[in-house]
């Protein structure tokens, strides 16, 4: 059976021998130190790569210990640890859906319920300001009850409302300006969720309902009106618990 192995004579065992009993103190050391320096470069190159990884710069000093290096490693482990428990706070313990999520959903039902109530008030307004005109054509030649000047200011006042109704459309763009920016923001989240691979989050619902100096006793009461389609108790439920 043929091998790739070089057979060593007996000769050449012996100077090889004779080569390793004539090796003094100072190569042993010289080796050492080669040794040490292929060690030191092949961890170099290493953590080069890690920092490259992990997007940090890390200042070169000659006076570098292996130490200090690995006290650097540790420190950014621990500032990664806290990050991951920082972003798993932001995600609900029972629920899919981020604090942000939420929050971006209660802005937009505030937008919503804003219009509404808006566009009844400029319907009622619009209605106003149309019986303010029937009855000014209605008064007779000459004004005997002097109903005009009441007739005035009643449309007076249907036009003030109507002009502060323009409120709503500024409020919804700037509202929107908002949920756009809590979209983004809530896009680089979710990201960072599936860079760490974070299943359960940690927030308390509770925390991010109530403020944490909320002292009234009634607050575990207040939950606010429910969203459109939420799966709360209908009206005729309600009505249901007085009959």
């Amino acid at each position: 059976m043929l091998t790739n192995s070089k057979k060593v004579f007996s000769a050449e065992r012996r100077r090889q021998v004779g080569q390793n009993e004539n090796a003094s103190i100072g190569d042993a050391i010289t080796a050492i130190d080669d040794l040490k320096g292929d060690l030191k470069r092949d961890f170099q190159d290493h953590f080069d790569r890690l920092c490259e990884k992990l997007d940090v710069v890390v200042e070169e000093e000659k006076s570098t210990s292996v130490n200090e290096i690995m006290a650097e490693i540790h420190a950014m482990n621990e500032h990664i640890s806290i990050t991951k428990q920082e972003i798993a706070a932001l995600k609900p313990v029972d629920d899919a859906n981020t604090t942000i999520t939420v929050a971006t959903e209660e802005l937009g039902e505030v937008v919503k319920a804003t219009e509404e109530a808006t566009n009844i008030i400029l319907e009622s307004a619009e209605a106003v300001d149309e019986l303010a005109n029937n009855i000014r054509n209605k008064i007779p030649e000459g004004d005997p009850d002097t109903i005009e000047p009441e007739v005035e200011r009643l449309a007076e006042h249907s036009m003030e409302i109507l002009t502060a109704c323009g409120f709503q459309d500024l409020t919804g763009q700037r509202i929107t300006k908002v949920v756009n920016a809590l979209n983004y923001i809530e896009e680089r989240l979710a990201k960072m969720i599936e860079i760490w691979r974070i299943e359960t989050g940690t927030a308390d619902v509770r925390d991010v309902t109530f403020a944490k100096d909320d002292a009234r006793e009634d607050k575990d009461m207040l939950h606010g009106p429910q969203n459109e389609g939420g799966g709360g108790m209908a009206q005729d439920d309600i009505d249901a618990l007085f009959d």
